[in-house]
């Protein structure tokens, strides 16, 4: 548990240098980074308090079925303490993004409206990640590596808000080295860093997406 503790210090000091860097890019952007560093603030103090209850058990008063049972309990409140920090981590970015377009290159969300507007009755439409994602591959403005980690980062975020962490079917996702393997009917499952490691790796996506925008045109 200390090793995540130490994992989420790292990343918050990764997004405090991103968060400058997103100043000195464009002041009028709403910046996602300083966002999730505050969020994360919280996920912190949380994953500290459990470390704390934890240590304080005295072992050698424990049975080795209280002990497996005591350290099960913890695991599953890490999990569920950065299973949440992920999806915060990622409404942040989503709404950081909409936002930067607006001020950097408004072009790419009045093609996506075109578009899902199109045979349409009401011409209202809203805009998700995945739309952004899609818009910004078809321009050429982000990489294949780029979009498959969104395409992943995006997937788990909804298997966990909408489908109680549950696949609808079998499938393995690569990102960033890690090999998740879905399993029809049966809840994600993966270490406990695991959704740790998808915040560091949404972080990474969402900087160079923000790097590659001003000079995304349509092609």
């Amino acid at each position: 548990m200390l090793g995540i503790i130490e994992y989420v210090f790292r990343i918050r000091d990764k997004l405090e240098k991103y968060g400058e860097w997103l100043e000195n890019f464009n002041k009028n952007v709403f910046n996602g980074f300083n966002a999730v560093y505050n969020a994360l603030t919280l996920t912190l103090e949380l994953l500290n308090y459990y470390y704390n209850v934890w240590t304080s058990y005295d072992v050698s008063r424990l049975s080795p079925d209280e002990i497996d049972r005591l350290r099960k309990e913890n695991a599953e409140r890490v999990i569920e303490i950065t299973r949440w920090a992920f999806v915060h981590t990622m409404s942040i970015i989503e709404f950081s993004i909409k936002n930067s377009l607006e001020f950097i290159n408004p072009s790419i969300l009045r093609s996506i409206r075109t578009r899902k507007s199109k045979g349409r009755k009401h011409k209202r439409v809203h805009i998700h990640l995945r739309d952004i994602i899609k818009e910004l591959k078809r321009r050429r403005c982000i990489g294949d590596d780029v979009y498959n980690n969104w395409l992943v980062l995006i997937e788990i975020r909804n298997l966990v808000v909408h489908n109680n962490t549950i696949a609808d079917s079998d499938k393995v996702l690569y990102i960033g080295g890690m090999n998740i393997q879905l399993v029809k009917n049966q809840m994600l499952k993966g270490e406990l860093n695991f959704f740790v490691k998808l915040i560091d790796h949404a972080i990474e996506s969402y900087k160079q997406t923000m790097e590659k925008l001003p000079n995304c045109r349509s092609t």
